[in-house]
């Protein structure tokens, strides 16, 4: 493992010191160095199939070391992921409280892509986080309302109702009805499976490409936060914020060498912002993706994750095992 070149960052009057982001960024890195670690995960909290419980399970009888759960703009699953952590005992994997952010980043004046900011909390304390993350699932709420509307004027009635029931999951202690309206998160994948049921297309990929993507009749913007102030909020409440799978914004592929390399360029960038790190080994990454990703990181000074980016039965990416191996080039 190459020495570590990265700097913690540290934002002045918030109480988190460069000594505790240094501390948080070399668990990270001790994890994906020692491999046999998944840091993005996702559960029926968000947008995964897979109840959080059974995650876990499914973790254990993997091998892996450690993990990370990242719902989208949730943590809804935590209380459930740490209830089994007790049940399995000493023996427990480690477990690094996360989040995945979707985030506006201004490529270029009046253009803005959608880019995810996964958030990781190595040293505890993502509640810290939740008041923010509820705003942001507000927006997610709205932009259900206006897309179940659009939907139902084409003629496929959706309810806001029958789309926020496909998200409901069991609790660890308490009764899912009891818990606060708007924990757990739904949105286009959901809205596809109904449209699937209800015989309006053939399947997820055909109901996006002909309602729910960007364009097509049934689709809804939402409110996101700006990339660099959802970069500075995580660093400003003990949060790692890493770069989720750059290769699916079409910043990898360049010939260039290291110096002019598109994203290379980028990623220093993010870097002046707070950025962390750079989700490198992919579980949907090809091997030359992946190597390249892994290079502009190191030549940013990133610290470099690995997740697989698993959803369940939504996702193709398979969980990593015990047998996962990220060491080569760190």
């Amino acid at each position: 493992m190459k020495e570590d070149r990265t700097s913690a960052h540290a934002v002045p009057g918030t109480g988190v010191s460069p000594e505790q982001m240094h501390e948080a960024e070399q668990r990270i890195r001790r994890m994906v160095a020692e491999g046999a670690c998944d840091l993005h995960l996702h559960t029926n909290a968000s947008d995964g199939t897979t109840p959080p419980d059974v995650l876990v399970r499914m973790v254990a009888a993997g091998g892996l070391r450690a993990f990370s759960v990242t719902d989208h703009d949730t943590i809804a699953a935590l209380p459930v992921v740490r209830a089994e952590l007790e049940e399995i005992g000493e023996n427990a994997p480690q477990f690094v409280p996360g989040v995945e952010l979707s985030v506006d980043y201004e490529v270029r004046p009046g253009r803005a892509i959608e880019v995810h900011l996964l958030g990781y909390f190595p040293l505890g304390g993502i509640e810290a986080v939740e008041d923010w993350l509820r705003e942001m699932r507000g927006h997610r709420r709205e932009r259900n309302r206006q897309m179940c509307s659009l939907l139902t004027r084409l003629g496929m009635p959706i309810t806001l109702e029958e789309l926020e029931a496909e998200g409901e999951i069991p609790d660890a202690e308490e009764d899912p009805g009891d818990r606060p309206d708007g924990d757990i998160v739904v949105g286009r994948v959901q809205a596809a499976n109904i449209l699937v049921r209800k015989g309006f297309a053939q399947d997820r990929r055909d109901a996006f490409n002909r309602y729910l993507g960007p364009g097509r009749p049934g689709y809804a913007p939402r409110e996101r936060p700006g990339l660099r102030s959802a970069i500075e909020f995580l660093a400003s409440h003990g949060g790692l914020p890493v770069l989720a799978h750059p290769h699916v914004y079409r910043w990898t592929g360049d010939a260039a060498g290291l110096e002019g390399h598109l994203l290379v360029d980028v990623l220093r960038k993010l870097h002046g912002w707070g950025l962390s790190g750079v989700e490198a080994f992919h579980g949907e990454a090809t091997p030359e993706v992946r190597a390249e990703v892994l290079a502009a990181g190191l030549a940013a000074g990133l610290l470099i994750t690995a997740g697989s980016d698993f959803h369940g039965g939504n996702k193709h990416a398979a969980m990593y095992t015990a047998e996962t191996d990220f060491s080569a080039g760190l």
